[in-house]
């Protein structure tokens, strides 16, 4: 694959408290691990599954 160009990542810039990141990450990644973490044990056993995550 050719490179494309220069890559830029836009954040949030630092807006919001601290507690108010966290609990973003705790939703939008966390949240998605845990429910993984939940099924993933069952599906093994089954022989396979999906895991589909939609934001």
């Amino acid at each position: 694959m050719e490179p494309v160009g220069k890559v830029v990542v836009v954040t949030g810039g630092g807006k919001g408290s601290y507690e108010h990141r966290q609990r973003m990450w705790d939703v939008n990644v966390m949240s998605r691990l845990f429910a993984a973490r939940a099924v993933v044990p069952q599906m093994l056993k089954q022989g396979g599954g999906y895991l589909v995550h939609a934001a």
